[in-house]
């Protein structure tokens, strides 16, 4: 969201999480310090009551863009470093935690996190403008040695809400050495296919996420969208 307001556009965030609410107000505190000139502002709650949570009358049916990602629990979540570089051994991970409230989608079963995933966005399309558009990160991940397709369940969840689909893309988790593209995937794919491996499984890993791109369908003779105005985050 802190770089929204950098662009001079308007943001508001919602996330269950304090912890990473607080995260992003702070993240705005400082883009207001180097001199970003667009406003924003971090609700801390959950998504699902996005329509009841965002109480300003100028912002309902205004929201020319919604930029999320679902919740994925700790099987791709957080972050990684090996005991070596300390000289203990090992690996640690930290920040990979959801809140202990009941209401988490993270901490309970995968159908309602997908079931949950659709009423997050349900209750975000009244905020949302005509034509506004939904752009969610997501990417496939294997439980049990078993890939799940997660971003065509998202993709099918984001309909089921509402939305009109506009475009699936795949973003390439790699970078660039000697001018040749080096993958970037996560220790989680990298460690899911390591042990299949080593159990005699050809697994490959996967190194991509997807970018599903939706719209709030237009209203009855509305031929296109107005420019965008503001932005939102969850």
């Amino acid at each position: 969201m802190a770089r929204h307001v950098h662009l001079d556009r308007n943001a508001i965030g919602i996330e269950c999480e304090p912890r990473w609410a607080g995260l992003a107000r702070a993240n705005l505190d400082h883009a207001r310090y180097q001199g970003a000139i667009g406003t924003g502002g971090v609700i801390t709650g959950d998504a699902r009551n996005a329509g009841t949570l965002v109480t300003d009358p100028h912002v309902a049916g205004q929201v020319s863009l919604l930029l999320t990602s679902p919740p994925y629990g700790h099987h791709t979540h957080g972050h990684v470093s090996a005991g070596r570089n300390s000289g203990q051994g090992g690996v640690r991970k930290r920040n990979h935690t959801y809140g202990k409230t009941p209401h988490n989608l993270s901490r309970g079963s995968h159908d309602r996190l997908v079931c949950g995933f659709t009423d997050i966005l349900a209750g975000c399309l009244p905020l949302l403008r005509p034509g506004g558009i939904v752009a969610i990160t997501t990417r496939p991940f294997r439980k049990a040695g078993h890939l799940v397709d997660f971003p065509a369940q998202v993709w099918a969840a984001a309909q089921d809400a509402g939305l009109e689909p506009v475009q699936r893309l795949v973003a390439l988790l790699c970078g660039i050495k000697n001018d040749r593209l080096v993958t970037r995937a996560s220790f989680f794919a990298m460690h899911e296919t390591r042990q299949a491996r080593a159990a005699g499984l050809p697994l490959h890993v996967n190194a991509h996420e997807e970018v599903l791109v939706l719209r709030r369908p237009l209203d009855p003779g509305q031929e296109s969208a107005s420019v965008p105005q503001r932005q939102a985050d969850r």
